[in-house]
């Protein structure tokens, strides 16, 4: 039996067909689920410590690489926003269709590998790129995330589970001050960003292993395939006023 099937307790009837919605909803979820959990809010968190290195490392940072202000400034807001804009829509249109899991864990790569070509650029246009494709990998991470959580938790326990996965921001924040800040006085500013990339490469292998792809719709009665709407149907599905 598989580990997402496990999580869904009994709502597989025995010819394989969804039992009645009220007997669908596990009294609670299993410990996998759980500590799927708690690496999905470990990803999210090293995904804030990645994006906030540039603004907390900005003086060693700027001596080094001989960039202003405005320059900075526009590597950490604009053409971080626009990747990562643009990007999101996309990669969770990918995970609705693919392997969510393997989606983010190979996101969680490129922005881990990116972190760490940001702690290898020699000059502001190394450093742009680089950020840049930290702002490509980041989009992948958060619509995965939502999406694999409402599969392992019932409707019941949603809420909780995505409150505790949406704590990961501020704790990225506050690491990013203490711990960055800290290697980067002891050692470099490359050193906090190398060290962080490399932690982030590991927890991208730590999805695979721990994150497994649950069932699609196994704990809101969907048996088999889930049905799949265009967006444009969804989309007329709302209405103004």
């Amino acid at each position: 039996m598989s580990i997402a099937t496990q999580t869904s307790g009994s709502s597989v009837g025995p010819h394989g067909q969804g039992s009645e919605p009220s007997q669908l909803q596990p009294a609670s979820p299993g410990p996998w689920a759980w500590i799927a959990l708690g690496m999905l809010c470990a990803v999210y968190v090293l995904n804030f410590l990645s994006r906030q290195l540039p603004g907390i490392l900005a003086k060693p940072i700027q001596d080094s690489l001989h960039i202003s202000d405005g320059q900075l400034g526009r590597i950490g807001g604009l053409y971080f926003a626009l990747f990562y804009c643009c990007i999101s829509i996309p990669v969770g249109w990918f995970a609705d269709k693919t392997n969510r899991s393997k989606v983010l864990a190979v996101a969680c790569a490129i922005w881990s590998a990116a972190t760490m070509w940001c702690g290898g650029a020699g000059s502001y246009l190394q450093f742009s790129v680089a950020y840049m494709a930290v702002g490509f990998g980041e989009a992948g991470g958060v619509p995965p995330s939502y999406s694999i959580i409402s599969d392992y938790f019932p409707s019941g326990r949603r809420g909780r589970a995505l409150g505790l996965y949406n704590i990961g921001p501020p704790i990225g924040s506050a690491l990013g001050i203490a711990f960055g800040a800290s290697i980067a006085s002891a050692f470099s500013w490359r050193y906090a960003f190398v060290l962080l990339g490399s932690v982030g490469l590991f927890a991208a292998i730590g999805v695979l292993i721990l994150v497994p792809e649950p069932r699609r719709g196994g704990l809101d009665g969907v048996s088999g395939q889930v049905s799949k709407t265009g967006f444009g149907h969804t989309l007329a599905m709302f209405h103004l006023g």
